[in-house]
């Protein structure tokens, strides 16, 4: 089984795709640091639900004073 992060598997790859394997390589090698993996993932799915319903708000209350300004 070939792992992302082993530099091997990009020996004989064009440019474009060593770019497109990137994001897998990136995740790969910032999960060996983290110690729990499902409560990070608990986490990082909260903070992205967070981050949308913040942005959510914040475009709607910013139209609202648009329309009303």
């Amino acid at each position: 089984m070939l792992h992302s992060l082993d530099e091997s598997i990009l020996k004989n790859l064009d440019e474009k795709s060593v770019l497109s394997l990137n994001g897998s390589r990136v995740t790969d090698a910032l999960l060996t640091l983290v110690p729990n993996i499902p409560n990070f993932r608990l986490a990082l799915r909260a903070i992205k639900l967070w981050a949308k319903r913040a942005f959510t708000a914040a475009a709607t209350a910013s139209t609202s004073r648009t329309i009303t300004d």
